[in-house]
């Protein structure tokens, strides 16, 4: 019995010691692991913060990128001071929780990263559907009666830049596409206010007055003669059979490719404005029923001479003339050289009417020519 409580007491000893051995030997080979240099986690974090310096927008993170690279340098120069440690006493535990630290500070740039790459493309999707409609690009997005547009250089080149941003888009280039959709929208801004700038003398009290006063006087004229007159609205873009002092017919009308100007010399592409007479009646192989007007009259040589004198033209510049009103008419679309064009059934049925020496006003825009469009 005796010797059972012995065996018991060494065995029970023994186990103790090889639990505390056990134990001992962790401790050793943690303290060896914690000798060696942690190069795994420290050519992680490398990486990481390389991803960082070269992740989307970038440049929007640079002080967090700061943060970033001060920890790795920290985390760089505890690992330099552990090396230079003796080998027995060496322990890179501290370095460790460095390079941990840097490691989630990366990725949380990453993931801002990520987060900020999203929205872009949310910013650009709504940027490029807004451009698409104002610029008539997506054609599901267009009104049913669209007005006819000033073309210039900044709206050609908005249209550019909205395609090239799309073409980024696809790439993934999310960065490049944005910057490109906004250039878009500032050539686009840029175009407003260049139609704005072109369209303001319409809006010009004193030459409305002028114009309608024009348009009224042919009115008047039409129920005192008894004979039809044609009026032309270059804003409205529309042409009015006059009658008995009402509005008998309204046609769309296409204009000059540099309507909203006045007309100063020849290929200027502008429409004339001024009071005229039908000087010919004739069918052209072009543009089939077609009416030739008396331009320029007196009033445009006139005004043609003065500017000549004062330089505002040239010496060699010619007034030009042959301007018609003719048949081959567009939708919503200026092309002419300065003449106006109806849709070839309008300008059938006009021509019937039309007679030699009948008045052919054109005013810059009048209420005949809006009320007569609702």
């Amino acid at each position: 019995m005796a010797f059972s409580r012995q065996r018991w007491i060494s065995c029970l000893s023994g186990a103790v010691l090889v639990v505390l051995l056990g134990a001992g030997t962790r401790g050793l080979w943690m303290r060896v692991a914690q000798r060696y240099r942690p190069w795994h986690l420290e050519s992680h974090v490398d990486i990481l913060a390389a991803n960082c310096r070269t992740g989307p927008g970038a440049y929007v993170f640079s002080a967090e990128l700061g943060a970033l690279a001060a920890q790795v340098n920290d985390a760089k120069s505890c690992l330099g001071s552990a090396n230079g440690t003796w080998a027995v006493t060496r322990d890179y535990a501290p370095c460790v929780d460095k390079l941990l630290g840097a490691s989630l500070t990366a990725l949380r740039i990453r993931t801002n990263e990520a987060i900020r790459l999203q929205e872009e493309k949310a910013r650009l999707g709504i940027l490029l559907k807004t451009l698409g409609i104002e610029l008539g690009i997506d054609p599901q997005a267009r009104k049913a009666e669209t007005a006819f547009e000033i073309k210039n250089h900044d709206q050609s080149r908005a249209r550019m830049l909205v395609e090239e941003a799309r073409n980024l888009a696809v790439l993934g280039q999310m960065e490049s596409a944005l910057i490109a959709a906004l250039r878009a929208g500032m050539a686009w801004a840029q175009s407003q206010d260049f139609v704005a700038a072109e369209l303001a003398r319409f809006y010009d009290p004193v030459l409305r007055a002028r114009w309608e006063k024009q348009a009224q006087d042919l009115l008047r004229w039409t129920k005192q003669t008894g004979q039809p007159a044609i009026l032309v609205d270059k804003f409205e873009h529309r042409c009015l059979l006059l009658a008995d002092g009402r509005v008998q017919s309204s046609y769309m009308a296409n204009l000059g490719r540099s309507w909203y100007r006045i007309k100063v010399q020849e290929h200027d592409a502008s429409t004339p404005e001024g009071e005229y007479r039908i000087k010919r009646k004739f069918r052209s192989r072009s543009f089939g029923w077609s009416i030739l007007l008396d331009y320029p009259n007196a009033a445009d040589r006139q005004r043609f001479n003065s500017m000549k004198k004062s330089g505002d033209i040239g010496v060699r510049v010619r007034i030009g003339g042959n301007i018609e009103i003719h048949g081959g008419g567009r939708l919503n679309s200026d092309w002419t050289d300065g003449c106006v064009s109806l849709k070839n059934a309008d300008m059938a049925n006009l021509y019937k009417r039309a007679y030699i020496g009948m008045p052919v006003t054109i005013v810059g825009t009048s209420r005949l020519a809006a009320v007569s469009k609702e």
